[in-house]
């Protein structure tokens, strides 16, 4: 079909690449560039290596893969890093292919820092952290309420300061550091306003609150003395008008909450009778 394969534009020309000249498959699913040339996992046909002129093909029969669905691809320090679609982890190097099984993964986009660590960032199960040796470490909302309140990640890198980058399906794009994990939306502070102010009602005081836009929104609650009470909310809120309740049990006095969505932060006070 003229809509699948590979392309290739050298600046002037588009070449289109099929199956007719040795790609063992029209279903094309990532990509890896690197000096010696490009890697292409497919969909049904397993690996392709093509260096300008020849393929060479990587498959569950005339190699080490457990799955000809390459899901994603990844490069470094000459070893070819791969996510399986079965979610086992593949790895090529020298030509050999091994692999890394785990009953606790689950596929996802796939990218390595400079220690050795492979981060996978899956649609619906979080985002992974495995070693070599087998330990891996899951980020999903329930433990790590900052994150994408659905574990819905579409795709991950890595920067130089080994800093794990992922992009969510409605939480914008999230930052993972040493000290903690941070949302960037594409909004500057400026431009985004949200309003939120006390409906003081005895046992039913409420937060009222007015977004422009649905955001990822954290509400604490302090006492005066600037000690932790509570997160009366945490997670994906709807743009417009919602109204989350104070927590049951609060004694009457002055209280400090906070509300941040992104990097917008309103502070304030309120009194509970």
């Amino acid at each position: 079909m003229a809509d699948k394969a590979l392309y290739k534009y050298d600046g002037s020309t588009v070449t289109h690449i099929t199956t007719t000249m040795g790609l063992p498959s029209d279903n094309v699913n990532c990509l890896k560039r690197t000096a010696n040339g490009i890697y292409i996992g497919t969909t049904d046909a397993g690996l392709a290596f093509y260096d300008g002129s020849a393929f060479t093909v990587y498959n569950t029969s005339n190699s080490g893969l457990s799955s000809d669905n390459i899901f994603d691809l990844d490069w470094r320090n000459d070893t070819l890093f791969m996510s399986l679609i079965n979610s086992d982890i593949a790895f090529l190097h020298n030509g050999v292919i091994t692999l890394l099984t785990n009953a606790n993964l689950h596929y996802g986009r796939i990218a390595l820092d400079s220690q050795g660590k492979i981060w996978l960032a899956s649609y619906g199960n979080g985002v992974y952290k495995l070693s070599l040796n087998g330990t891996i470490t899951q980020y999903q909302y329930a433990t790590n309420p900052i994150f994408d309140q659905f574990d819905q990640y579409n795709c991950i890198s890595v920067d130089v300061n080994n800093h794990v980058w992922v992009g969510t399906q409605q939480a914008g794009l999230l930052e993972y550091d040493p000290s903690g994990t941070t949302h960037i939306d594409n909004t500057k502070p400026s431009d985004y306003q949200a309003h939120v102010w006390i409906d003081p009602s005895g046992s039913s005081s409420k937060f009222n609150l007015e977004l422009p836009f649905s955001a990822p929104v954290i509400l604490d609650l302090f006492d005066v003395s600037g000690r932790w009470i509570s997160s009366p909310y945490q997670g994906m809120m709807p743009g417009g008008f919602s109204s989350v309740h104070f927590p049951a049990g609060l004694q009457a006095g002055v209280y400090i909450y906070r509300f941040t969505s992104g990097r917008f932060t309103v502070t304030g006070k309120c009194l509970v009778k």
